[in-house]
């Protein structure tokens, strides 16, 4: 009696622990219908994290991928190397969100604790499981399946990539996920993919603007995109063409990057891009200066002007003056050369360049750059250009309010300039300049005015000016006079 209980108890054991042991994963999370299942998962080396707020994968040629809130400090001291403890919500049966977390366990352990699983069951499961959870769930999804251990996903997410009846941000996931473990597995096809979805107009925009990005990255993608160029539909999917193939310093890119500079066949739009990658990547800003005169378009020699002035070389500036003093040139032009010039030259180069100068517009803009700088020689300058009857009366005018808003100009030397100068409008510009000052020496100059100029259009200026004042010296004897009184 007792060998057949031993027996039967014996039997029902074995019976019991076989589908234990033979549960699966899938089997395993399927039995929570409603509530939040954690597993850990081999990490790949490298792979740290503070086990809240970020994480981070360091590779041994010194590359550094960051997820979440972090900084270089945080990186040194709290980035502890660990396993993924990937964390599912489960409703219904389905997995709504996803977390991963590497690092201190700090969190409240809650739900079921799967405790550790196999990384190839573990990201298969969850690319099985691709189209449950929401956006944030799919990055984290795609974050376990490259940085989990010893796994072979590349064929998995590939698929995902080009399988049409997915999610677009998934597919989008997929095609920012591949590249890195496809090179590591040596599967074929990426470059193929990539390349089908970036051409395909029925495809979504967003999907080919990431795969143009996702092939410039590619060995080789550099080519593949010029091959393309061509048989693209989309002005921004051309614009980011142009973009992702600067990336490369190829020579042959340089050449083709130019060629599109030179063509007139393409949009302003696309040649103005070429024009700022070819200065801003490959600094062939000698190229963009022989360019210039063949350009028709005003915008893309503006453009040009602007690219070329990034350039701090004594070249560059001997084509911007050059520029400036072309009296054939368009006015536009040689007021952004002139303003190129001015945020990368000296005062006294300005000076220099104003002398040369024959258009009132551009003195007008070169009277502006100088007042920038307030320095101390830059206001005498100005101060000569306020006085000198010679100079056109618009830009005097200008250099009399930029010296009233001036700091640095003192309201006495202010005063001595209207005895300066010669014409009725200038000295009217200047007593409203004093007037907007209104301090003691305003007072005393607007008073001698009222008292003694010769016109009377000046005087019963002043008089307004003193009547309007906050100062109450100035106000009383304004107000009085207008009044009539003594």
């Amino acid at each position: 009696m007792s060998i057949r209980s031993f027996g039967g108890g014996a039997l029902a054991l074995v019976v019991c622990a076989q589908p234990i042991q033979a549960q699966t994963l899938e089997s395993r999370i399927g039995d929570v219908e409603n509530g939040v299942v954690t597993m850990t998962v081999p990490s790949r080396p490298g792979v740290c994290g503070d086990g809240r707020t970020f994480m981070a994968h360091r590779t041994a040629d010194g590359a550094t991928s960051f997820w979440g809130s972090w900084s270089e400090r945080r990186l040194e001291l709290d980035c502890v190397e660990g396993p993924l403890r990937v964390e599912l919500d489960v409703r219904s049966g389905r997995v709504r969100t996803v977390d991963v977390f590497v690092g201190p366990d700090a969190r409240n352990r809650r739900g079921t604790q799967l405790g550790d699983v196999d990384g190839q069951e573990a990201v298969d499961f969850l690319l099985d499981r691709i189209d449950e959870p929401d956006e944030d769930g799919v990055q984290r999804v795609m974050r376990v399946a490259v940085l989990a251990d010893g796994v072979r996903v590349a064929r998995r997410i590939l698929a995902i990539a080009g399988d049409r009846d997915q999610r677009d941000m998934v597919r989008e996931r997929a095609l920012r996920s591949v590249l890195e473990p496809a090179e590591e597995e040596g599967v074929d096809g990426v470059t193929e993919l990539l390349t089908r979805i970036a051409g395909d107009g029925s495809e979504r925009s967003n999907l080919r603007e990431r795969a143009t990005r996702v092939l410039g990255e590619a060995p080789g993608g550099d080519a593949e995109l010029r091959a393309l160029y061509d048989e693209l539909d989309r002005r921004d999917l051309r614009e980011r063409t142009i973009r992702v193939v600067a990336e490369s310093r190829a020579a042959a890119n340089v050449g083709w990057l130019q060629d599109i500079a030179r063509d007139e066949r393409e949009s302003k739009e696309i040649r103005e891009r070429a024009i700022r990658v070819l200065g801003g990547d490959f600094e062939t800003t000698a190229f963009l200066r022989d360019l210039y005169p063949e350009l028709s378009d005003v915008d893309l020699r503006d453009r040009v002007v602007r690219v070329v002035g990034e350039d701090r070389s004594a070249a560059a500036d001997e084509w911007l003056l050059e520029i400036v003093m072309d009296r054939s040139e368009r006015g536009a032009l040689r007021e952004r050369a002139i303003r190129v010039l001015g945020e990368r030259g000296s005062d006294e180069a300005m000076m220099e360049v104003y002398s040369a100068v024959d258009h009132r517009d551009l003195k007008e803009r070169i009277v502006r750059i100088v007042a920038e700088g307030d320095a101390t020689a830059a206001r005498a300058w100005l101060a000569g250009i306020a006085t000198d009857p010679e100079e056109p009366s618009d830009v005097r005018e200008r250099a009399i309010r930029l010296l009233g808003e001036s700091r640095g100009t003192s309201t006495l030397e202010l005063a001595a300039l209207y005895d300066e100068i010669d014409r009725r409008p200038l000295r009217e510009r200047l007593l409203r300049v004093l007037g907007e000052r209104d301090d003691e020496d305003a007072v005393d100059k607007l008073i001698a005015v009222a008292e003694s100029e010769d016109e009377r259009s000046l005087r019963e200026r002043a008089l307004r000016l003193l009547a309007e004042s906050s100062h109450e010296r100035g106000r009383d004897y304004g107000i009085g006079r207008l009044r009539g009184a003594p």
